[in-house]
């Protein structure tokens, strides 16, 4: 999420899916300082996120479209700032960091795909990272059509080309596609002006060709 910067006092929220509708704009119940820990029904308890040494490894099959509104979310999500890897060895990999205190959003996501929760040391951070073949597998049929960032765009067309697969290209955004919830979750962040209490949202992000990109309108 974005630091703080000068004289706006910015406020910070962290979003699990589940409880939540997404319609393009993210959603909060509050906007006090400081994060807002919204926890998953079914999330696992934070005293056991970190549980086992070898990547958990989901048994559900394949998403559909009538998980499509997670499926566009999880996309932005990995749109901010996540990423598609392939080892020298041919192995796929996706991974997504977010600050510990964010950790049940990552926590939500292990429990729909599987992967593993990882700590890491001196950064006050988590990392979710997907690395076997039937989660990337599961996760590649959720997400391809959806990723819109150029730079992610062709890590997952170097992924999917691996697999033999085809890159599919995004349809437009529309105001109903919860991407940008997605996306606003891995890069927004709400600020109000302390001298006018001006409230502003902003998204800051290095691919400056998705900020360019029109935006769906009302």
């Amino acid at each position: 999420m974005a630091a703080l910067v000068s004289d706006l006092q910015c406020h910070y929220t962290a979003i699990c899916w589940d409880g939540f509708y997404l319609t393009g704009t993210r959603a909060v119940s509050d906007l006090g300082p400081g994060p807002v820990k919204t926890q998953s029904r079914d999330a696992q308890s934070a005293g056991n996120l970190f549980e086992g040494s070898s990547e958990t490894i989901r048994s559900a099959t394949p998403g559909d479209e009538s998980d499509a509104d997670f499926n566009d979310w999880l996309a932005g999500l990995i749109d901010a700032d996540g990423g598609f890897y392939l080892s020298k060895q041919g192995y796929a990999s996706c991974e997504r960091t977010m600050h510990s205190k964010e950790v049940q959003t990552l926590a939500f996501i292990k429990h729909k795909l599987g992967g593993k929760l990882t700590p890491r040391l001196g950064s006050n951070s988590v990392r979710w990272r997907l690395h076997n073949a039937q989660g990337m597998n599961e996760l590649l049929h959720r997400i391809n059509g959806r990723i819109r960032t150029t730079t992610k765009l062709g890590q997952l067309s170097r992924v999917l080309a691996s697999k033999g697969l085809e890159l599919l290209h995004p349809t437009p955004l529309t105001v109903t596609n919860g991407w940008l919830s997605g996306f606003f979750c891995g890069d927004g962040h709400f600020a109000i002006n302390s001298s006018n209490y001006q409230p502003s949202i902003q998204i800051a992000q290095k691919d400056a060709d998705i900020l360019r990109h029109p935006w769906p309108k009302d």
